[in-house]
């Protein structure tokens, strides 16, 4: 302890430049107020703005010039070994340095901000305004709420977001603490590496752009699957493992190498690499088990929507915990057949089915890309085939707004954009497309429905009146025509009373037999 008690009193001895420094540049934020350009402004908030400025700037270069000056510049000039002549141990070496350089940078930001505070400026009033995204360790819950034809949303599940206003001084103050701690340990780390001019080097870029690689496709499959929670949390457990492996490379580093620049810079890079690739191992397979739940898995149902006929549904919610991931699945009951279709909050149409139950359609939006997935029911390996669009101007970005399947789910027909198309399954190729355009135009709730293979049926009900406006696409003739008003509206394939599907407070659906006996649909494992 005298030993570590030694070296931090040695390496504050020789800071004094930087806290002459942060008591300047606090006595030029105080005088701000002065300036011609801040007449009009409250001197407090131009003082505490001035003094934020101020404060990061020169914590930012300070974290830099003293990060390289721990341990790799003296290693580099030999001057080292003085310390271990006293004696003094690595550990305490290493933790006085660091300890120092923290005190050092934190009394400089303290006096920058002093004169500012004692003439009543408030940090919070703009500290949290600037640095008030950490507020992001508060997840809060965004509800949605859905309309669907014969679709039962029983609940809807919190898919994550994030409220601004729950932002605290505090959160602020402690995450700009980590980044700068973080790269003052990142400057000492690389100039270690750079300057000890060993092979070591290529190794670290190796390990690094690896690292970095397996870290992007981790966060790209949370993304892609909607669970913002999980990827929060694999965000995190990344930062405090890149700490953690930044101050055990950091000891190791003096402990282990001692006067010897490249055994420091070995050791350094073996412990650093080790923790991160461990954190990262741990995320890749956490991600991947959350990934990988089944319909069993689910926390509760929150929507579920049942074929025409047969016994395929349609079953989605979110998983236990925080992540945010509430997988949408379709499922055979009576077989235990399932395969992950999508995610619920991907899903810009619901599911409609053939109305021999044999196929069903739905589209999914990611960013500018949305897709068009067909599913046939029939196909023991539950093959998905989609086909997407993307939008790069923003007038382009037009999702479908209908979808509708013939009788044996062979032939599609949506709406998008103002263009009615019909294409042949699973080839997506394309039969019919006409541009709608004057009075045919939709302009409000459209519908699509096939009345026979060759017939498909839109209906639309217009702002200005309560009427219906119907057209009728032919397929094989690629014509448009209007039907008399009053001629109903089309008839709903995919759909399904729902009268006989009941529904417990887990939102699991039950089917009520001709005993009247209630049957599960799904068997959940973890009950709430």
């Amino acid at each position: 302890m005298r030993s570590y008690a030694a070296v931090v009193r040695s390496e504050l001895l020789g800071g004094e430049r930087l806290l002459i420094a942060g008591a300047a540049l606090g006595l030029l934020a105080w005088l701000t107020a002065w300036l011609p350009q801040a007449q009009g402004f409250e001197a407090e908030e131009v003082r505490g703005s001035a003094a934020l400025l101020a404060s990061g700037v020169l914590a930012l270069g300070a974290v830099l010039f003293l990060g390289p000056g721990l341990v790799a510049r003296q290693l580099s000039e030999g001057r080292l070994g003085f310390y271990f002549a006293r004696p003094v141990s690595g550990a305490a070496l290493w933790w006085g340095k660091l300890t120092a350089a923290l005190v050092l940078v934190a009394t400089a930001v303290v006096l920058v901000w002093l004169p500012a505070l004692l003439s009543g400026a408030r940090p919070g009033a703009t500290l949290v305004e600037l640095l008030g995204w950490p507020g992001i360790f508060r997840p809060a819950s965004l509800r949605t709420q859905w309309i669907g034809y014969s679709q039962v949303f029983v609940s809807v599940p919190p898919f994550g977001g994030y409220r601004p206003e729950e932002r605290s001084l505090g959160s602020s103050l402690l995450w700009a603490a980590f980044l700068l701690v973080v790269l003052l340990l990142l400057a000492h780390a690389v100039s270690l590496a750079l300057s000890s001019k060993s092979p070591w080097v290529a190794f670290d870029l190796l390990v690094a752009a690896t690292i970095a690689y397996g870290g992007w496709r981790v966060a790209d499959r949370l993304v892609s699957n909607r669970a913002e929670g999980a990827l929060l949390t694999a965000f995190l457990v990344a930062a405090a493992g890149l700490f953690l492996g930044l101050l055990a490379a950091g000891h190791a580093a003096v402990d282990a190498g001692r006067t010897l620049h490249r055994r420091a810079h070995a050791a350094a890079s073996l412990t650093l690499w080790g923790v991160l690739l461990v954190a990262l191992l741990g995320i890749d397979a956490t991600s991947r088990r959350l990934l990988a739940s089944e319909v069993e898995d689910l926390r509760a149902v929150t929507y579920f929507v049942t074929a025409p006929r047969g016994d395929w549904l349609f079953a989605g919610g979110p998983v236990p915990g925080e992540s945010g991931y509430a997988p949408l699945f379709a499922v055979d009951p009576d077989t235990g057949r399932q395969k992950k279709v999508d995610v619920l909050p991907r899903m810009a149409l619901p599911p409609t089915f053939s109305a021999d139950g044999g196929a069903a359609a739905w589209t999914s939006c990611h960013g500018v890309r949305c897709r068009v997935l067909w599913l046939d029911l029939r196909d023991p390996e539950l093959r998905t085939v989609d086909s997407e669009f993307e939008g790069q101007a923003p007038e382009e970005y037009l999702q479908p707004t209908a979808l509708a399947l013939s009788h044996d789910g062979r032939r599609l027909a949506f709406l998008r954009g103002g263009t009615l198309t019909a294409q042949a399954m699973p080839s997506f190729d394309v039969l019919a497309s006409v541009e709608l355009r004057g009075r045919d135009a939709v302009e409000w709730w459209p519908r699509l429905a096939f009345q026979d293979d060759d017939t498909v049926r839109l209906t639309s009900r217009r702002f200005e009146s309560p009427e219906l406006r119907v057209l009728e696409l032919e397929v094989s003739a690629r014509r448009l025509r209007s039907l008399p008003d009053g001629s109903g509206r089309p008839e709903s394939n995919g759909e399904r009373l729902t009268s006989e599907i009941l529904v417990d407070r887990d939102g699991v659906p039950h089917r009520r037999g001709p005993d009247g006996k209630l049957t599960p649909l799904i068997k959940l494992r973890r009950r709430p």
